[in-house]
């Protein structure tokens, strides 16, 4: 975050206090979601595997990623992919 928070122009804190009071999210938890939602327009493509997903979306591990998605889309990455899979009426 000090990357950032220099390319901003401002301190880790102030840039820690500013993201919460925009975004209502620390910055782990804006990078946890920007990940999620990377992962999940990656599954969309059914070219790119579930691991390949993982990796692009800053994950190391199958295992945590798999965690992590279920945590936060309330599926496996596999289930989620076949629900976005199912025609819709």
């Amino acid at each position: 975050m000090s990357e950032i928070a220099r390319a901003a122009g401002l301190s880790e804190r102030s840039l820690h206090r500013q993201l919460v009071a925009d975004c209502g999210l620390n910055p782990r938890q804006l990078l946890h979601t920007a990940r999620m939602l990377r992962a999940m327009e990656l599954l969309e493509d059914p070219t790119v595997s579930v691991g390949e997903a993982s990796l692009r979306a800053g994950f190391l591990s199958m295992g945590s990623f798999s965690l992590a998605f279920k945590a936060f889309a309330g599926l496996s990455p596999s289930d989620w992919r076949r629900r976005e899979e199912t025609p819709r009426r």
